[in-house]
């Protein structure tokens, strides 16, 4: 199966493009050009060059040369869009696609201007599957079409009065338009795509202000206002009558009836700050390590502006990375030039992990101090389940945020990584058949990189109040001589599990390198562990903890091929 992306490179269609990308689906992209940015594949079309229609059916074009049968329609932007749409429609089905994504917009009626057209021929139209996505409107509209207003005049404008809109992220479109796609249920249908709440202008220009530290008002356009503005930017006449009556139609909370559909009539998006589109830049403190590149990832998917830091300051495209060497605290100062930042907007919620030493303290505590002093809001903290607040290595960090008044925090206590076998037990697995630990028959959740990156992300994203810790754990208890027995499952030769002594735990990680205190540290929590203290944690109030949702099978079948 391939699925064509229509407008590859627009709103929604990149978004798309990710995470058909990332689920390992046969994706190609159109533009007029045919250009689509690494690693997808794309080809030309032009809806006003019907010469071009036939180009994405080239068997020779399709990523891995699987016919196209299903596609994402992003039509041309004009009132009847139909003379242009209709015969590619038509070539489509010739060449057996089976089902068919329009995106359109939640005033947007069958029959109606612009996309409705395309709708009422898809639904006069026999022996396909479609799915009409009507979009509220835009967050990204804050970005694109306000964004020299917002930064030179200090407002936004609408007709929409005191109408309250639920904006959605075009992200959360893309994870719509992702669902429909993928569904092999039969469908002929439209369906709302929302998001989580429902604002007015008003609300949306305070939020604006409390983000950029000014005051940002919302300007109220009469009818006659908003022709004029739109006249101004080319738009003809007979377009901004159309956009008028929408703008009319907000007023008198069309949006918030939309909002209250039954819920089989609508997709409800995730993504509810506005501010993240254009005004906060989140700071990843270990921007390459196991959890800040997986949760880099997370929040530039959803259109976060991040800044990633790293010893050289050098980290992977397509992120941006700045210099921080904890153990030259003139480099503390780098992460907070506004030069740093993607796109000029400061600081406001970091994501830190810290020195590995019994004491960070004596570096943390500096660079949380010029954080504050920089107008850092949040920060959240990697941890560990066994580090209780006040103990050593980040538990004293823990300790001192606590005490800290005006700042709000998240210590994020994960459990175990399931990664650990791909890394810290390779060798071992590799050359000698066998895992080891002092954790005798105590029970562990073991929990991803990747679900703690989304505990981070959650907790980042949050605009909740907050001072607290919150445990991260795994799905499933296992005991490491579980975890041997599915290694060997997966990897076909049997793996062991070496039971450790305190003396022999001792010697191996002496052996790596570790200094002795930090060995006593560690064997307490193995003891801890073999006494099924990871079993309570496990069982924590749900307030208490997230549960990630990723196995050890999950893991294991991923990577297999490492320890052949």
């Amino acid at each position: 199966m391939t699925i064509l992306i229509i407008g590859g490179t627009g709103n929604t269609g990149l978004p798309l493009a990710k995470l058909l990308h990332d689920a390992g689906i046969s994706a190609l992209l159109t533009s007029r050009s045919g250009v689509v940015p690494a690693p997808y594949k794309g080809v030309s079309l032009d809806w006003f060059n019907p010469a071009t229609y036939n180009n994405p059916f080239n068997p020779e074009i399709s990523p891995d040369g699987t016919p196209i049968d299903r596609i994402y329609i992003v039509g041309p932007m004009v009132l009847d869009p139909l003379p242009f749409v209709k015969p590619f429609i038509e070539l489509a089905i010739s060449k057996g696609v089976k089902r068919f994504v329009l995106i359109s917009g939640s005033v947007t009626p069958k029959g109606a201007p612009f996309s409705g057209k395309v709708h009422q021929y898809l639904d006069e139209t026999p022996g396909i599957d479609f799915i009409v996505l009507r979009a509220t409107w835009f967050m990204e509209n804050f970005e694109k079409h306000y964004l020299m207003m917002i930064k030179t005049e200090n407002y936004i404008t609408s007709g929409a009065g005191e109408g309250k809109v639920p904006f959605v992220s075009s992200v959360d479109i893309a994870q719509a338009a992702f669902d429909a796609l993928l569904s092999d249920e039969p469908a002929r249908r439209d369906i709302f795509v929302v998001g989580p709440e429902l604002h007015t202008y008003d609300e949306v220009a305070s939020l604006l202000s409390a983000a950029v530290g000014r005051e940002i008002t919302h300007k109220r356009l009469t009818p006659e206002e908003y022709k004029q503005l739109f006249s101004s930017f080319g738009m003809p006449d007979e377009y901004t009558v159309v956009f008028a009556a929408r703008e009319k139609s907000a007023s008198e909370n069309c949006e918030v009836e939309t909002f209250n559909a039954p819920d089989d009539k609508k997709y409800v998006g995730k993504l509810t700050e506005l501010t993240y589109r254009t005004t906060m830049t989140i700071l990843i403190v270990g921007g390459t390590g196991n959890t800040g590149l997986r949760l880099a990832k997370l929040l530039h998917d959803a259109g976060v502006s991040i800044l990633l830091t790293s010893r050289s300051g050098v980290v992977p495209a397509p992120y941006k990375g700045v210099s921080l060497d904890w153990y030259n605290p003139t480099t503390y100062y780098n992460v907070f030039n506004p030069d740093a930042t993607p796109d000029g907007t400061p600081i406001d919620r970091i994501y830190m992990v810290v020195p590995m030493v019994l004491d960070p303290m004596p570096f943390a505590k500096p660079f949380v101090d010029l954080a504050i002093s920089k107008g850092v809001k949040k920060i959240v903290l990697l941890s560990g389940s066994g580090v209780s607040q006040g103990a050593p290595f980040t538990g004293k960090i823990h300790q001192y945020l606590d005490e800290k008044p005006g700042i709000d925090f998240v210590v994020l206590r994960p459990t175990w990584f399931i990664d650990n076998f791909g890394t810290l037990y390779l060798t071992t697995i590799k050359s000698r058949n066998h895992i080891f630990s002092g954790s005798e028959d105590g029970k562990i959740p073991f929990v991803s990189s990747k679900d703690i990156a989304q505990a981070a992300f959650d907790a980042l994203t949050s605009n909740e109040p907050a001072r607290r810790e919150c445990f991260v754990v795994g799905p499933e208890l296992l005991t490491y001589d579980e975890v041997a027995s599915q290694l060997s499952a997966t990897i076909g030769r049997e793996i062991t599990h070496k039971r450790l002594s305190p003396e022999e735990y001792k010697q191996v990680f002496t052996s790596f390198g570790m200094p002795d205190d930090y060995i006593v540290v560690f064997l307490e929590r193995e003891k801890g562990a073999s006494e099924n203290s990871q079993v309570d944690v496990f069982n924590a109030p749900e307030e208490k903890k997230y549960v990630g949702k990723r196995t050890l099978k999950d893991y294991l079948q991923e990577n297999a091929a490492i320890w052949q």
